[in-house]
């Protein structure tokens, strides 16, 4: 073999274990990356747990209250078309 010859099989030796190293660091940049992002988004993530139950109670406090309110507007309704029947009074929805 010639000097040239060892120098291009070192050439090709030389590209390959880049490659690989490029690769590896690659490799290793992204599962840093990714454990760094979860590090950083699990507060976030427990944080939006507990916000999601806030509004969740939130929710089901609406709903009871405007239960409440949509049954004294029906319970009020009927009394005030009680009371303009006894009275011989015109209904408010004619009006």
């Amino acid at each position: 073999m010639t000097q040239n010859d060892l120098m291009q099989i070192r050439g090709v030796v030389e590209d390959v274990l880049e490659e690989k190293l490029e690769q590896k660091l690659e490799e290793k940049l992204e599962q840093k990356l990714e454990e760094k992002l979860d590090r950083k988004l699990k507060p976030i993530k427990t944080q939006l747990k507990s916000m999601d139950k806030k509004i969740n109670k939130l929710q089901s406090g609406q709903n009871i209250i405007l239960k409440y309110v949509d049954d004294q507007d029906t319970r009020i309704e009927k009394r005030v078309s009680r009371i303009e029947n006894h009275l011989h009074l015109p209904s408010l929805r004619a009006l």
